[in-house]
């Protein structure tokens, strides 16, 4: 999910990119891609945005963004190390269902989506459908890998930074 401060840097950078390809569509015969690049980033730099500078910063989200069609997340990416190590990173792979949940309610919420929502929505609805689930079930708690996260998450739930990297 993205915080606000994400939200604002991905806005950035695409005005950065997109100055950049206005300038380079009018000068690109003459000057090279990366000068471009830097010369949006001066003229952007006099209209207040100052956040980033370099050419070559530029360069390389257009490269991003050409590959994925998307930015990547502004925030700190998850290495596959971190989530293999992090049983919560499965939740979603053991509870199909709350992965259902959680993107429904953080769309349906995008005017108020925060790491602090989404956890109170995590405590107050995700978990406790969980649990219900599962005595419905009659395996609650019966010892499984899921049955076990989820016993651990119903008596510590996740941190505000673990939900935010979901």
């Amino acid at each position: 999910m993205y915080s606000q401060h994400d939200i604002l840097v991905v806005r950035h950078k695409a005005q950065y990119l997109v100055k950049s390809y206005l300038i380079a569509m009018k000068k690109m015969n003459q000057h090279s891609w990366n000068a471009c690049c830097k010369m949006a980033g001066e003229e952007l730099s006099d209209l207040g945005l100052t956040q980033f500078s370099g050419g070559k910063t530029f360069a390389n989200w257009n490269v991003h963004f050409r590959i994925a069609n998307k930015f990547p997340h502004p925030g700190r990416l998850t290495s596959s190390a971190e989530r293999e190590s992090n049983p919560q990173f499965r939740i979603f792979e053991y509870f199909p269902k709350a992965k259902e949940m959680f993107l429904e309610i953080a769309n349906e919420n995008k005017h108020q989506l925060s790491g602090k929502f989404m956890l109170e929505q995590f405590e107050e609805k995700i978990l406790p459908t969980l649990e219900r689930d599962s005595r419905d079930k009659e395996c609650f708690n019966d010892g499984t890998k899921p049955q076990k996260m989820l016993m651990k998450m119903l008596t510590k739930t996740p941190s505000e930074a673990s939900v935010l990297k979901w």
